[in-house]
């Protein structure tokens, strides 16, 4: 007996350092050629699920079999010969030994010996393989939970990838600050400014990059308490001295307990000087019609002069000032200039003015001069005509006999560098008749319509580039622009191409010669600029919803937990009669702690729980969910596989992801339909199918319908299907999409059979509640729960000593009392429990195990440096006999932690 406890002992300490399954087959094998001794070992490794065995480890065999899978359930003597491992059986006894755990099967031991073996041989082999197989469930877990940790960090790289794309990749200046320092700036800002990243970051930004005269409106608008908006336009000086016109878009938002300031920047220098030249042109014009030789009238129909220039003093004698506010009819009869009167009130009538006539003038000083004029009529936005003439003094021409050939030549050099002007402006420019019909078009517009000048010219263009549900929003627009009211119009339009742009359209209503009245279309795409201002607040509304859940989940996973307790303890005082109505409790718990996973998953607030279930059931069970939003017109169908289809994964994920596509599916059938939920088993796989008979889709929305921010619908947020595409994978699964316009869609998810049994409900199981009789502090700011969780660690035996805060827990670890644990919710009103753990290293006090207990969501723990893999860790809310267990664990020393 002596011996067989010493070969337990040896068996212990050399397979209980061991940390891979490797080490373990090696020791383990080893340990049983020392004191078994014999002829041939098998050691065989479940694997893929528990479905398939794979030789670990081979002693007195032929030859190795690595890898190659054996099935649970083969004889393993019999695949051995048949691999051609061994020749035959050996003479002696040949046991096969299951090495079974509570995780269930982790392997299998054959053991070949010469002669037979004692019955106590056989009991130590199977206590032997019994805590070996505990061993090698520990390393899979470890080897399961390390696997998952690499994937999650791979996907939480794969977002920060694409974010990184835009961020990175976009010419606006990105910015970002917390409590007033810069925390990060994107590449188009170091562009901007010259700076690198680590000198933006010591510089005050942005205040030291603005020039001076333009810091204190800045200055008022950051100074403001969040949340603000701050939009301005400021000159900047460059690494390199360059003063930059820059436009700074800022807005100021508290997000856990900090102040963020988020920021755009963007380079307008360029449009700035593009205004300057603009301005300059209008300035250039002013002085030309000051400066040019002929003379310029500007009159209303009744014959007021509203202006005359310089020339009119130089040609005809007369003083500007003595004209401007007089009647240009009386005073050319004054002059003896009435056959002009005549003329310019036949020009009004007739607008017969085209090539220009010669009068002969009489002077103020009575000198005659030939002069050419011309009339020009236009309106106003308020509908008043207005005229222009414009006198040419050919006085020396006519005189010399020249001719009008240089006069023609000059127009036609004004008319091609107009021509030049329009064709490369940065902006499109279409000039539309009073039908509305494109009589001129230049370069840009062509582009952003991505039609020929032929197929749009002498028609209504926005007809081939807006839908129908826009032309009349468009119609409204021109009228207020005919009425002078109108401003600037954001509308979308598809170009020949089929793709949807924003443009921003400026217009203004004309007069020309050869159209009469006409509109003047500024044509700008603001697609990009759209587009990121959408995400941007798309992003931040997801993050705000975020927040808020996981608040409301903390409180409410407290209450969940009081009244778990407390259903917990009333066990003991009511009869059997009533345990009917503390289950019916219990079940009302669950359901709410459900609820509440759900809405977590929905805002991403929670790591999935994956369960073995059966997806025929889950269907079932959500689309009596859904079945409210189907409306009358949509008949819905369910085909399910005759036999149940078991899945390990989230169920709550996979029920999130069957109301996504079904709210899908109803969208795409405005006018009824049929909506099909099929599933079946393909060879080793699970199929869901949910068809509908909807408008379906083209290839090209069929490439992006997983993009995140792409949607096809009025209202939509685009987040739907990548929501579901990303959950999918989670579980192991894929999701195809076979779709074709006007004939439906259908969408199919795979995912992997699982081969055992359905999990069953602590409720089926019969679970004697540990007890014990340690000492425990329990540190708890929610009164009820304290209070419910101390009654009940008391009646398991437990001396329970209470704090509500840090502040508590410290002077009761600073008494002379020592515990065996530590039970502490997280986040407390003082602080977080880690600052317990903290203080009991820096202050030498024995170390005592910590149990965290918390209603927050994973996401908040890691914010406050509590990750459920690194401590002991319990989710509210939690059952007392699953509080009762893990503190067994902890105690017991089978919870590994800290």
């Amino acid at each position: 007996m002596k011996a067989t406890f010493d070969i337990l002992k040896e068996f212990a300490r050399r397979l209980g350092p061991v940390s891979s399954l490797d080490d373990i087959c090696n020791t383990f094998v080893s340990l049983l050629n020392k004191h078994i001794k014999p002829q041939v070992i098998a050691l065989f490794i479940t694997e893929e699920g528990k479905r398939y065995f794979y030789l670990g480890y081979g002693y007195g065999l032929k030859h190795p079999l690595r890898n190659e899978p054996m099935a649970v359930g083969s004889l393993p003597w019999e695949w051995l010969k048949q691999k051609n491992a061994i020749d035959g059986l050996p003479e002696g006894t040949v046991l096969s030994i299951p090495l079974i755990h509570a995780g269930g099967l982790e392997g299998l031991l054959c053991l070949g010996f010469k002669k037979r073996i004692p019955a106590e041989v056989q009991d130590l082999l199977e206590v032997i393989c019994f805590n070996a197989a505990g061993l090698i469930s520990q390393i899979k877990a470890k080897e399961t939970i390390k696997e998952l940790r690499k994937r999650e960090s791979r996907k939480y790289s794969e977002s920060l990838e694409r974010i990184n794309l835009i961020t990175e990749n976009t010419p606006l200046g990105i910015f970002i600050m917390e409590e007033r320092k810069l925390v990060y700036v994107n590449p188009a800002m170091v562009k901007i400014f010259g700076y690198t990243h680590e000198e933006l970051k010591q510089l005050n930004f942005p205040m030291d990059l603005i020039e001076e005269a333009d810091k204190k409106r800045l200055i008022e608008a950051l100074q403001t308490p969040s949340p603000f908006e701050c939009k301005c336009i400021a000159r900047s000086r460059t690494k390199s001295g360059e003063t930059r016109f820059i436009r700074l878009w800022a807005r100021g938002i508290i997000q856990s307990g900090k102040e963020y300031l988020l920021g755009t920047i963007s380079d307008i220098t360029s449009l700035r000087e593009t205004r300057m030249k603009l301005k300059g042109m209008e300035e250039l014009f002013s002085s030309f019609i000051e400066t040019i030789p002929d003379i310029v009238f500007i009159f209303k129909e009744g014959g007021e002069i509203l202006y005359a220039n310089e020339a009119v003093k130089r040609i005809i004698g007369w003083e500007p000032e003595e004209l401007v506010g007089k009647n240009i009819y009386t005073e050319l009869d004054r002059s003896q200039n009435d056959d002009v009167t005549r003329a310019i009130k036949g020009w009004r009538k007739t607008e017969d003015n085209k090539e220009g006539t010669v009068f002969n003038i009489i002077t103020r000083d009575g000198e005659e001069k030939f002069i050419e004029f011309r009339l020009i009529s236009h309106k106003d936005t308020t509908g008043q005509n207005y005229y222009t003439a414009i006198g040419r003094d050919l006085t020396d021409e006519i005189k010399s006999e020249y001719t009008l050939r240089d006069v023609s030549s000059r127009f036609d050099e004004l008319l091609k560098f107009q021509e030049l002007l329009f064709e490369l402006a940065p902006v499109g420019i279409v000039v539309l008749n009073a039908k509305l019909e494109c009589t001129r078009i230049n370069r840009r517009a062509v582009e952003i319509s991505g039609y020929e000048p032929d197929e749009i010219l002498g028609k209504k263009p926005f007809e081939l580039i807006i839908g129908k549900d826009k032309q009349k929003l468009l119609a409204e627009w021109f009228k207020n622009l005919e009425m002078g009211s109108a401003k600037e119009i954001d509308i979308e339009i598809y170009n020949k191409s089929g793709e949807q742009k924003i443009l921003r359209l400026i217009g203004k209503k004309i007069v020309t010669e050869s159209e009469g009245h006409a509109i003047l279309l500024m044509v700008r795409d603001i697609t990009d600029e759209k587009r990121m201002e959408e995400n941007i607040l798309q992003m931040q509304k997801l993050e705000s919803i975020s927040t808020f859940t996981a608040g409301i989940a903390h409180d409410i996973n407290n209450t969940l937990t009081a009244i778990m307790g407390s259903t917990g303890l009333l066990y003991n005082y009511v009869s059997k009669d009533g345990m009917e109505y503390i289950r019916a409790i219990e079940d009302a718990v669950k359901t709410s702690s459900e609820m509440i996973r759900q809405l977590l998953s929905f805002t991403k607030q929670r790591v999935g729980e994956p369960v073995v279930f059966d997806v025929n059931e889950l269907i079932k069970e959500t689309m009596s969910m859904v079945k409210r939003m189907i409306p009358e017109d949509v008949k819905c169908t369910t085909i399910l596989n005759p036999s149940p289809l078991l899945l390990y994964a989230d169920k709550t994920q996979l029920q999130e992801i069957l109301i996504n596509l079904v709210s899908n599916a109803i969208d795409a059938m405005p006018n009824g339909g049929k909506l099909t939920i099929n599933s079946k088993l393909i060879e080793d796989y699970v199929i869901i199918q949910v068809i509908d008979t909807g408008i379906g889709m083209d290839e090209q929305t069929k490439k992006r319908i997983f993009d995140p921010f792409f949607t096809t619908k009025e209202k939509g947020t685009g987040l739907g299907l990548s929501v579901v595409y990303g959950l999918v994978g989670e579980n192991n699964g894929t999701i195809e999409v076979d779709s074709a316009p006007g004939e439906g869609t259908t969408f199919t998810i795979k995912f992997p059979l699982y081969h055992g049994k359905a999990s069953k409900s602590r409720s089926e199981e019969k679970v004697e509640i540990p007890t014990g009789n340690e000492d425990i502090l329990l540190i708890e700011d929610e009164d009820i729960v304290r209070r419910t969780v101390a009654k009940y660690l008391r009646n398991l035996g437990y001396n329970v000593i209470t704090g509500s805060t840090v502040h508590d827990a410290k002077e009761i670890l600073l008494s002379d009392k020592a515990f065996h644990l530590i039970v502490s919710d997280i986040v407390l009103p003082d602080g977080n429990a880690m600052e317990i753990f903290k203080f009991m290293e820096s202050s030498k006090i024995q170390k005592t195990p910590i149990l965290f207990i918390s209603g927050y969501t994973d996401d908040t723990l890691v914010k406050r440096g509590v990750k459920s893999g690194d401590f002991h860790f319990l989710q509210k809310p939690f059952q007392p006999s699953t509080l009762a267990e893990k503190i067994r664990e902890i105690l017991n020393g089978i919870d590994t932690g800290i």
